[in-house]
């Protein structure tokens, strides 16, 4: 049986709590729009309430690559309990695992090479940005080659880094907590093999100069901002405070 190395990623209880409050009341109603159509009552606001419900589901699925990924990733936003792994006994190059324990499951909902890991870096969000002070909405963010020419040519507008992708890794939260997290997740990554140092700020860490890029687009041109964090997939955010320079570094 093959053994893993796993570090723990905390979730925050306020957000699984509007989550979960968010979902019931969502699903009472698409309940109850159901039984209005087949009884003849407030047909139109059903009927309206039942397209809104269902868009909401088509565009997070299509979003999650399906609707059972997306189910199993609400279950896991839910009730699972997140973390990060790697196994030290299969092939090189390692990959990063995340994923949630549900009961006695275990689901990987993102697996990243190693040695395509160009940078991480927490820093504030959309919060912040709008509110012009700190909100407490510090984040972890993961940089890495994603190596598809294609997805590079459809990000190149507007992207900080096209032949790159990011992850988020933990809650928004608390500097001092995220800070304490995100040096538990660069030793982390560095137990597995990854290269990072410290770039021109604290609160991020960059490949090693000399090590070796995979999946890198040469002809990438520069770019401006990172994401901030919004309440979906890391794949929708906005602008940061923080700028780097495409091939990973920060400052």
């Amino acid at each position: 049986m093959m053994s893993y190395h796993e570090l723990p990623i905390p979730k925050s209880r306020s957000e699984v709590v509007i989550q979960f409050v968010i979902t019931v009341i969502v699903a009472s109603f698409a309940l109850l729009a159901i039984v209005n159509l087949c009884t003849g009552v407030g047909l139109i606001a059903s009927f309206i309430w039942l397209a809104f419900v269902a868009t909401i589901i088509w565009s997070s699925s299509r979003r999650e690559g399906g609707m059972r990924p997306f189910l199993i990733s609400l279950m896991g936003d839910l009730f699972g309990r997140r973390y990060a792994e790697w196994s030290p006994a299969e092939a090189q190059p390692n990959c990063i695992r995340f994923g949630f324990q549900l009961f006695s499951r275990r689901f990987v909902q993102k697996s990243i090479r190693i040695d395509r890991i160009e940078s991480v870096e927490w820093h504030t969000g959309q919060a912040t940005d709008m509110a012009g002070r700190d909100m407490n909405d510090w984040h972890i963010w993961v940089w890495f080659n994603h190596g598809g020419p294609a997805h590079t040519e459809s990000w190149r507008r507007g992207r900080r880094k096209p032949d790159q992708d990011l992850y988020g890794v933990g809650p928004a939260d608390l500097k001092e907590r995220t800070e304490a997290l995100g040096l538990s997740f660069v030793s982390f990554l560095r137990s597995a093999g990854a290269d990072l140092i410290q770039g021109d700020i604290s609160s991020c860490f960059v490949r090693a100069p000399g090590v070796e890029r995979k999946g890198i687009q040469q002809d990438a041109p520069p770019n401006s901002r990172p994401p901030s964090q919004l309440p979906s997939s890391p794949e929708n955010r906005s602008s940061d405070s923080l700028r780097t320079s495409s091939a990973g570094g920060c400052g």
